[in-house]
Parts: C-alpha cells; structure tokens; sequence
C-alpha cells in the first residue's frame, strides 16, 4: 500500500510517498480501507520536531483524520463488521491506503 511518511524532522521536504507493507489485525484491531485522509495541525507540528504525543516514532506515517471502510477485523473485535463506513480520529496512528487501528470498545 501507500502511505507518506517521514523519518525526521522538517518541513514539506522531508515527506516520502512510497510504498509500506499491508497491515494485519491483531485480535482488537480494525482495518480501514481509507478513503479519505487529511493533515491536521498535530501533523505539522509533529512533522517539524516541535511536538511528539507519547509513543511517537520515526518512520511515521502523516495522517490523522481518516475516512473510509472496515476491510478486515480482529477476533476480539465487536461492535463493527467488515463494509461499515467509519470516521476515524485515531490521534497517533498515522494513516496510509489501508490501516490498521486498535479497537477503543
């Protein structure tokens, strides 16, 4: 899949499109076919060296606010099936063509 990620700090400059391998879903996770994503002000921020949330690590994918289908869940996921539509904020994970999210119940 395709993702824009980055692996360290700058400006526009640093971001890489390129290609990352498909995510798979652990027993709570979710993953989203995205459909639509964008870069908030957090990404910018983060992206520059500024501010990192905690757990934070290069190579990071840009890419917060997401859009898109449930494409595969977990054993232990409920609550959501395979072709819901789903808006997503998932704060840290970074998106890319697809991603792989942790069930928050």
């Amino acid at each position: 899949m395709k993702a824009m990620l980055y692996h360290e700090p700058g400006g526009p400059e640093v971001l890489q499109y390129t290609d990352v391998a498909d995510p798979e879903p652990g027993p709570g996770d979710v993953v989203i076919d995205v459909g639509a994503t964008a870069l908030n002000r957090l990404d910018v921020v983060q992206r520059n060296g500024w501010f990192q949330m905690p757990g934070f690590a290069y190579p990071h994918i840009a890419g917060m606010d997401v859009a898109g289908t449930v494409a595969e869940v977990g054993s232990e996921v409920d609550g959501v099936a395979v072709g819901d539509r789903v808006v997503v904020d998932p704060s840290l994970a970074g998106v890319a063509d697809n991603s792989k999210l942790a069930g928050m119940g």
